[in-house]
């Protein structure tokens, strides 16, 4: 009988270990997500009663344990935002059945939180080069979860042009032209503006800047400019200018030239020109009394001129194309 009652006293000994040893792997895996054995499944553990794990509950590693495991990585749409467009979170990849309590929304900037809406920061609560975060908290399955998001670099706004005008609206070959563009950027940045110039839709290679001179641009022609805005360390949007066509341009005096002549008779012949290539006639306006004009040549007698005096003389200078211009002058004889 005592050998018999020292055996029981073994197996009850060994019972209480493996009891204890079931207790301790139990409550150290509390923190981790397992799927349990089903009741009576071949190896299972012994049920373990919540008297003996009480003091265990109040250790302060199990909550830490338990959020760093519950922690889910969420997005921010755009991934490149800057201050126009905003940003708001992203919620794709989340497990199903995740539901986000709005009112644990948070945003930070460089680090201070800052009041957003319910899932999106606007582009008026931050500037170029700051950091974007967000943080939350949802439900999976009766368990609170943290959602957090990638911290974000707001980047440079493009700048935007917004008017092109051109001065003057009927410009005439030869004339100079200039380009004045508008813009605005949404960052504050000082804007310049890269020009284009085009004649009947082709680009003028070359000219780039605000002026374009109209050399050898004949009358009829199409020009127009296109600006686009520059910040600095972007370029933004283009816009094109209204076309202008070139006007007709009137023709004009480049010289007059005395002809030396002996006796009693003068010449002068008066050069024109037309800057659209129109041929030049000449008719008199106003001429002294003995001179003629015949052609581009005006002659007469030396006796109509004072010997130390002047004629005035006025011709009409006209390119049959409907620009006229009137030239006046001062015929001296002592021009010979």
């Amino acid at each position: 009988m005592e050998s018999g009652a020292v055996t029981t006293i073994r197996i009850r000994r060994d019972a209480r270990r493996a009891i204890l040893v079931a207790m301790v792997a139990a409550i150290g895996c509390g923190s981790h997500e397992t799927t349990p054995s089903p009741p009576g499944a071949s190896g299972a553990p012994p049920p373990v009663s919540a008297s003996a794990t009480a003091p265990m509950k109040s250790a302060g590693a199990q909550p830490s344990e338990t959020k760093a495991h519950a922690a889910y990585q969420i997005g921010l749409a755009p991934t490149n935002p800057d201050v126009q467009t905003g940003v708001r979170l992203s919620f794709q990849g989340l497990p199903t059945g995740v539901a986000i309590k709005p009112d644990s929304i948070k945003w930070f900037v460089n680090g201070g939180e800052v009041t957003g809406q319910t899932d999106q920061l606007s582009g008026k609560q931050f500037h170029k080069g700051n950091q974007i975060r967000a943080a939350a908290e949802g439900e999976l399955k009766g368990e609170t979860i943290f959602l957090s998001t990638p911290e974000l670099t707001v980047r440079n706004a493009l700048p935007e042009t917004v008017t092109v005008s051109l001065d003057p609206m009927a410009p005439k070959t030869g004339e100079t032209i200039r380009a004045s563009a508008q813009g605005r950027d949404p960052d504050g940045d000082p804007l310049s503006f890269r020009y284009r110039w085009f004649v009947g839709g082709t680009e003028v290679p070359g000219q780039v800047g605000d002026t374009f001179v109209l050399k050898g641009i004949r009358r009829g022609a199409w020009v127009h400019a296109e600006a686009q805005a520059f910040d600095g360390e972007s370029l933004g949007s283009r816009m094109s200018s209204p076309q202008v066509q070139v006007v007709n341009s009137p023709p004009y005096v480049v010289r007059v030239d005395y002809t030396p002549t002996s006796g009693s008779v003068f010449e002068a012949h008066i050069v024109a020109a037309d800057p659209d290539g129109d041929v030049v006639s000449i008719r008199g306006n106003s001429l002294p009394e003995g001179v003629t004009l015949k052609g581009n040549v005006l002659s007469g007698s030396r006796s109509a001129v004072p010997a130390q005096g002047s004629l005035p003389v006025s011709v009409i200078l006209s390119d049959g194309n409907g620009a006229e211009f009137e030239y006046r002058f001062n015929f001296s004889m002592s021009a010979n």
